[in-house]
This record gives structure tokens, sequence and C-alpha cells, in this order.
């Protein structure tokens, strides 16, 4: 699920929260260096456990996507990436070829850094042109399956319910979908 919230985003020092009014707040896992007042995409993932990750704009999502889909990362280890770095390093990190701050952080070998510069460079062009790299990946496979891209992008532009899902299972819904259509 993902949702827009307005609100303020605190650290207590062993959690974050997301006051959305002086009675509700939201614990959140932090996917941005950003802090305080302001517009917030919150997305929530049912995988194991119920965890609300929170991301300043649709940029940092996307980046977001794209981590978690890359062998070895996850939303973990994604959303410990993004809240350390912003995503004008993360380009910068994958321009320059530094895959040592990756390894650096905990849980990233050498490997799978390697791997995150590759996957990184690959999206790099979609990713820094602000476009959607998951819809992107959605429009070319449901093309290539002979689906009309306009009336693929409307669909995935009217229900976005599709962003919290795996790439196979988002392809899938929007195939259901489309052919629900016809």
């Amino acid at each position: 699920m993902l949702l827009r919230i307005s609100g303020d985003l605190q650290e207590d020092g062993r959690h974050t929260w997301l006051s959305v009014n002086k009675h509700v707040a939201l614990q959140v896992v932090k996917c941005t260096p950003k802090s305080g007042k302001g517009n917030y995409i919150v997305y929530v993932n049912f995988d194991n456990d119920i965890n609300s990750f929170i991301f300043s704009d649709e940029e940092e999502f996307t980046w977001f996507q794209t981590l978690r889909n890359i062998k070895g990362v996850g939303n973990t280890k994604a959303s410990r990436i993004l809240s350390l770095f912003s995503s004008g390093e993360l380009k910068t990190m994958v321009k320059n070829g530094d895959a040592t701050a990756f390894a650096s952080l905990p849980g990233i070998g050498q490997r799978t850094a390697k791997r995150i510069m590759v996957e990184l460079g690959c999206s790099l062009d979609t990713l820094s042109d602000g476009e959607d790299s998951f819809m992107k990946e959605l429009l070319e496979a449901c093309a290539e399956l002979g689906y009309d891209a306009r009336n693929v992008q409307a669909l995935l532009k009217e229900d976005p319910s599709w962003r919290t899902m795996s790439f196979e299972e988002a392809l899938r819904w929007s195939i259901d979908k489309l052919n629900k259509e016809d």
C-alpha cells in the first residue's frame, strides 16, 4: 500500500516516527535523509511482517524499488542505503563506480556491492531522468506481450496498487486487468 502523508518525521533514538497530528504517529523505517515537517510517501509492506517505509519523494521510492529487487539487497538493506545516501549521492556513486561505499554498510559484502553498482548502472538513465523505472519495465513487458502501451500506461496511472508488488506480481496483475477491459 502506498500513501502520501503530511506530517513531522522525527527520531527518538530507537525508532523513527511520522506524526500525522498530535494524537497519531506511525512508526516507520526511515528511507530518507530528510527529517522534520513535510510531505512524505509511506510504503506499507505486508511480506512476513507489516513494515512502513518512508520516503521524501517519488524519486527515493523509485530508488527503493530498484534497490530492493537486486539479489542480496531486499527491503531492509535498501532502506539502510537510502537513509544514508540521498538520490544525488547515489547517482554520483554509480557514475563514479564507487562500490566501496556500499561495501562499507553492514550486511553488504564486496560481491553484493558490485552487483548493486552493475544493476544501478543499468537503471541510472531511467532513475536520473526522474522516470519510474518500475513502471517503464512493466510497460515494456506488456508491450512485448502485445498489449497497447497507451492502455497499459493509463491502467498503471489510474490504479497505483501495482507499486507494492514484485515485478512478477505486478505483471500478472496488469495482464489480468487488461484482459478484463477487452
